[in-house]
């Protein structure tokens, strides 16, 4: 059995939009090692391009899937059925407490990639914790019970999928629903059982509700039955899964005449022995597991603080299977919540492993806790993108995976994230794709410049100059232009503006409209001016602002605009909006005729060629 682990803001600055398109691989920027055939964008993205020294800023990534059409998608070969067998230990052990608080488990799991979620605690964090989880401790047993019910409620409706129980402590139980080994968890026929009605699912959540705990660890026996139960199936062609999960080591072992028992059915007795139980759940995993008639996808969850993982860790790696910890029932919902998203996806690009060596002069602060830093190098798994067939458009789509990294200013300098001082990529994100072949994506530089003007402050820079679109932040106040030009009619009045970051009071801006002024062009109107201060929850207009004449004739306007702003500190992001029409000359009426507007901030200029297509005529 082959299988790796499957786990392991404002208007913002767009410094890189890597698409990987299996339909248009010529328009990939950056490039690709092997023949990547998952469609993927990666999205990294700051709030501004300029930073002063010991400034703290956040790295945004976002990996956003593109939506895959039924016919790009040999469906037969991922839209399997899927036959789970969840093995679960009621050893005596199982009947010990553990802490379990399900808010605080809702609480962490949105903390996961959050800003806030630091990965180092202090004094007062752990005694707060330690003091709440005196309060919230539950047996182990009654936790796997409410877990187990929560991933089968993720599942139930997937008509694909069927269950089934394997229980185990000194022999392993097995459980049929209306006389089939595996529950079908989307079929509502009900059947009575003891004069009550059930479904198959009811069937299911009953043998669960109704565990209980007694007896020694013999996971070899677990595993065994599980594969019979599997290999048994009448259909051959199901993706076949093994969840075991224990909160110890073997401790038992199934013998039959001597020999270690490897077959089906029940004619074996249990014995209690430490070291021939670790033994023989070894041959069960190497003989049946690994090298059966099936290929099995296992996982084995160690629950608690003291499991044996080398010797569990051991155990899962004859099959190449996936080892996961919980510590407490909070990390156990969410193991089992990870299994289940990746059992009900029907297509997973597996183990996005992302990897960015940040050049000195930049400082790493802070990561989500499941990415690791050493040095100026970020490392760690981001996940799994998992596919959904939706059978309204037929096609496959998946939620993007974002995460982010803190970083600090130390130097001046510009910088070019992604690319070494050898112009080698620094930046990867590698990954398991649809086929199980291995793909590495190099994503292109952001840049990004950390500089102190004489004066101690930053230098004012203008983002996107365009057609204005209103809206009430810093996101939605869109300013469309296509490559410095946009179009418009002429006679119609148009709304332009320019975003700006503006860090230093009284700055000249120099609004120049038609600046080489062009003779086509018979009249410009004076444009009504206004500033507005945006950032990521709001939008409001400023009111002090001194707007002169420099220049005013027919076809050619200078204006010099002054943002006083006094009485408030600075705003980081200002819009200005300036109001557009202009007439055509008769003699060049059926002309489409080109100008340029320009704006001057400090040494900057920003030029945008403006297309004004005449008034149709109108008979």
């Amino acid at each position: 059995m082959k299988f790796n682990s499957p786990f392991k803001k404002s208007i913002m600055y767009f410094f890189l939009v890597f698409t990987f398109i299996l339909t248009s691989l010529n328009h990939i920027h950056g490039e690709t090692i092997d023949n990547v055939k998952a469609p993927i964008n990666v999205i990294r993205f700051i709030d501004k391009n300029q930073f002063k020294v010991n400034e703290e800023f956040d790295i945004n990534y976002t990996i956003q899937p593109k939506d895959l059409s039924l016919e790009n998608v040999d469906y037969e070969n991922y839209i399997k059925d899927k036959e789970i067998v969840l093995v679960i230990d009621t050893s005596d052990s199982m009947d010990e407490e553990i802490n379990f608080d399900k808010e605080k488990g809702k609480e962490n799991k949105e903390k996961k990639w959050s800003k806030g979620n630091k990965k180092k605690k202090d004094k007062d964090d752990r005694d707060d914790e330690n003091d709440e989880s005196e309060n919230n401790e539950e047996k182990k047993i009654d936790v796997v019970k409410k877990v187990t019910k929560d991933f089968l409620v993720k599942l139930k409706d997937n008509e694909k999928v069927k269950v089934t129980l394997i229980s185990y402590s000194d022999y392993a139980q097995e459980y049929i629903y209306n006389e089939q080994d595996f529950a079908r968890l989307a079929d509502k026929t009900k059947y009575k059982i003891n004069n009550e009605e059930f479904t198959q699912y009811e069937d299911l959540i009953n043998d669960i509700e109704n565990l209980e705990v007694g007896g020694t660890t013999n996971i070899g026996d677990g595993l065994r039955k599980a594969y019979y139960k599997l290999l048994n199936s009448r259909n051959k062609d199901a993706d076949k899964y093994i969840i075991l999960l224990t909160d110890g080591y073997p401790t038992s072992y199934s013998k039959r005449k001597g020999d270690y028992y490897l077959d089906y059915g029940d004619s074996y007795k249990s014995h209690k022995n430490n070291k021939k139980g670790f033994e023989y759940a070894k041959k069960v995993t190497e003989e049946l597991i690994a090298n059966g008639e099936l290929n099995i996808k296992s996982y084995v969850v160690g629950f608690g603080d003291d499991v044996g993982k080398e010797k569990l860790e051991e155990i899962v790696s004859i099959a190449e299977g996936n080892y996961l910890e919980a510590k407490d029932g909070n990390e156990l919902e969410e193991i089992y919540k990870e299994i289940a998203n990746f059992i009900d996806s029907d297509l997973v690009i597996h183990n996005i492993y992302f990897k960015e060596r940040f050049p000195d002069g930049i400082k790493v602060i802070d990561t989500p806790a499941n990415l690791e830093t050493d040095g100026q190098t970020v490392t760690g798994y981001i996940g799994d993108i998992t596919y959904k067939f939706d059978y309204g458009t037929n096609k496959f789509t998946a939620d993007p995976i974002e995460f982010w990294i803190k970083v600090k200013s130390i130097n001046v300098g510009i910088y070019n994230l992604g690319i070494d001082e050898n112009g080698n990529s620094s930046s990867t994100l590698t990954y398991i794709d649809f086929d199980g072949t291995e793909s590495t994506l190099q994503i292109p530089a952001l840049s990004f410049t950390v500089k102190v003007s004489p004066d101690g402050k930053i230098e004012n820079t203008m983002i996107k100059h365009g057609i204005y679109i209103e809206g009430k932040t810093i996101d939605n106040n869109f300013l469309e232009s296509e490559g410095g030009v946009v179009e418009v009619v002429s006679e119609f009045n148009v709304n332009l503006g320019i975003l700006m970051e503006l860090y230093n009071k009284d700055s000249d801006i120099i609004l120049h409209l038609n600046n080489e002024g062009n003779p086509k062009i018979e009249i410009i109107d004076a444009p009504d001016i206004k500033v507005y201060a945006v950032n990521d929850e709001s939008k409001r207009l400023i009111e002090d602002i001194q707007v002169s004449i420099i220049k005013d004739i027919d076809n050619e306007k200078v204006y010099n605009i002054l943002i006083s702003n006094e009485s408030e500190e600075m705003d980081d992001y200002y819009i200005l909006v300036y109001t557009f029409k202009s007439y055509i000359d008769e003699q060049y009426s059926n002309d489409l005729v080109t100008i340029k507007n320009s704006i001057t901030l400090d040494e900057y200029v920003s030029d945008l060629n403006v297309k004004i297509h005449p008034l149709p005529a109108i008979r």
